[in-house]
């Protein structure tokens, strides 16, 4: 039995394309995921559906984003995702405005007109994988970041940026025997109680990985251990004497 509608439904629309054509596909959330399947049963509130590799399950209709006719499940989602990657978040939160807005909304003034099931997914695909510029408010719904916040957030992405560059600077100076100068009042540290949270115990950490040694034997080669000796003397003393051993007469 043929279940007919409007040829492309999307949760929450306002639009829709007066075609009758028949529903066979579905694009749902489940568990913060996006899945497609092709319908076998519509009994109003929920779905028996079956999933490209072949699984049947049962989905509730709320679930449901996007109905479909073409193209087949299988590729609905690599279209979308292929799609997505073209289109620029930024340009989409300079368009969203400050309200709530469902994907199919933004979809449509995106595309100009009724937008195709892929690009409609296309959209959905982009806001959900960009957070800092799109908060999620429900299924298919979002609303766009605060000027400010979205300002602190991307200027702190840009600043990982710069200090992963730097990570691997330092990292590749030490794989070659470099010790970096900005390392040395730190050495007693990065040998005997890393801050993981520094970007010279990150830098070390690369670098070692990379040559698969430890970072003494690493410092040893780099020059700036002397021996097993100094090694476990200097740990003692860390230990122990953290303010130093320049003790009064």
């Amino acid at each position: 039995m043929l279940r007919y509608n409007y040829g492309i439904h999307w949760a929450g629309a306002t639009r829709l394309l007066p075609v009758w054509l028949p529903l066979v596909n579905v694009l749902y959330e489940d568990s913060g995921a996006f899945k497609v399947a092709t319908v076998l049963a519509d009994s109003g509130n929920t779905l028996q559906v079956e999933a490209p590799h072949g699984k049947r399950t049962k989905i509730k209709s709320k679930d449901v984003l996007l109905r479909f006719p073409e193209p087949s499940a299988a590729d609905l989602l690599a279209q979308a995702e292929a799609l997505a990657i073209g289109i620029d978040a930024d340009f989409l939160w300079q368009c969203c405005g400050t309200e709530e807005f469902g994907f199919a909304e933004l979809a449509y003034e995106y595309c100009g007109g009724p937008p195709s099931a892929v690009e409609a997914a296309a959209i959905l695909v982009k806001l959900h994988s960009a957070p800092m510029y799109f908060y999620r408010k429900g299924r298919g719904r979002y609303r766009a970041a605060p000027p400010e916040t979205l300002s602190a957030a991307l200027d702190s992405i840009e600043r990982k940026k710069r200090q992963q560059v730097q990570i691997s600077a330092w990292a590749e100076q030490l794989e070659r025997g470099a010790f970096p100068e900005e390392f040395r009042p730190l050495q007693e540290q990065l040998l005997y109680k890393p801050d993981r949270n520094r970007a010279e115990t990150k830098a070390l950490e690369e670098a070692c990985a990379k040559t698969g040694i430890s970072p003494a034997k690493l410092m040893e080669r780099c020059g700036v251990l002397p021996s097993s000796h100094d090694y476990h003397l200097n740990r003692f003393l860390y230990e122990y004497f953290p303010k130093g051993t320049d003790f009064p007469s």
